[in-house]
């Protein structure tokens, strides 16, 4: 092997070439670091929409059912008629909405954590001798939504509507 009698510089040369490698080295895994945090940031946002929304289909759900004892009177009072009944259930269940939310989202607390009931749907179903009341709740929590599908069950029991 022949060796170069001028070998000034070669020091130099290999201290950069190790000097780049290493801040190549450096640079990819800073950036992982912070895509990895972007991630779980973004990840605990929409976790905490899911739980937003599912708190509000629970907040519904109980309220409509501390309200049970009106809901049979309504039920009760009807004339055999499915349609009216079914409007009158609709109009009491937006009016406990309106009445619990004040016809806006609720605001959990003062982290930008909300939920909204909406889609509220009233079916009478006699054969099965029970109301079902469906609704959504949409949580947003930061700049995260997520929603929530959320249902009760009302038995109607026999001689009601008669």
């Amino acid at each position: 092997m022949k060796k170069f009698k001028n070998e000034t510089g070669a020091a130099l040369v290999l201290t950069m070439l190790i000097i780049t490698i290493f801040l190549i080295f450096v640079t990819v895994q800073v950036t992982q670091a912070v895509n990895s945090t972007k991630q779980v940031t973004t990840m605990e946002k929409k976790i905490d929409a899911e739980l937003v929304a599912k708190m509000g289909v629970d907040y519904f759900q109980q309220l409509i059912v501390n309200n049970q004892t009106e809901l049979t009177s309504i039920i009760d009072n009807n004339t055999d008629n499915k349609r009216l009944l079914e409007q009158e259930i609709n109009g009491f269940i937006h009016q406990l909405r309106y009445d619990a939310l004040n016809n806006k989202p609720f605001e959990i607390d003062r982290n930008n954590r909300t939920f909204e009931i909406i889609d509220i749907h009233v079916v009478v179903n006699r054969d099965n001798s029970s109301v079902t009341v469906t609704f959504e709740s949409i949580g947003k929590a930061f700049e995260a939504n997520n929603t929530a599908k959320g249902e009760v069950k009302i038995k109607i029991e026999s001689g009601a509507g008669e």
